[in-house]
């Protein structure tokens, strides 16, 4: 019966430490993994996210809360191999990082493991740079 009831209690904790992840837990998480080592301060998650959440659908906010969720509960890479095979999520992973890329001043550093990277508030799709490599339809 104790164990059953620490089981639960445990259940519930990890429930509400998934529950109360957002946006912004789960950018830093796959910027983290998809960019080991380079220096995204703060300010700068903070500018992406509002910056990637803009003119969104509503069911976009439910989706991020789901992954920020389960980014929480077994990591980035955990959520990414469970969804390797979902062309929509692969999509949404490229949108999101080439965005973080285009619009940041990354490929204007020297080394963005030694510098912070800047994303500015203001920052437009094309601020920095294009990527004219970028694929965003699905493999035929």
């Amino acid at each position: 019966m104790i164990g059953a009831g620490a089981l639960g209690a445990l259940g519930v904790g990890i429930g509400t430490y998934a529950l109360t992840a957002d946006a912004e837990d789960f950018f830093a998480r796959m910027l983290a993994a998809e960019l080991p080592g380079v220096r995204i301060p703060k300010a700068t998650l903070t500018a992406y996210t509002q910056a990637a959440l803009q003119g969104r659908n509503p069911d976009f906010f439910q989706k991020i809360k789901i992954l920020a969720g389960a980014s929480r509960v077994v990591g980035y890479n955990g959520v990414k191999a469970a969804l390797k095979n979902n062309w929509g999520f692969q999509l949404f992973m490229r949108e999101m990082l080439t965005d973080f890329l285009m619009r940041s001043d990354f490929f204007q550093l020297a080394d963005p493991t030694q510098e912070d990277v800047y994303f500015p508030p203001d920052a437009s799709p094309t601020r920095y740079c294009g990527n004219p490599f970028a694929q965003f339809q699905a493999p035929a």
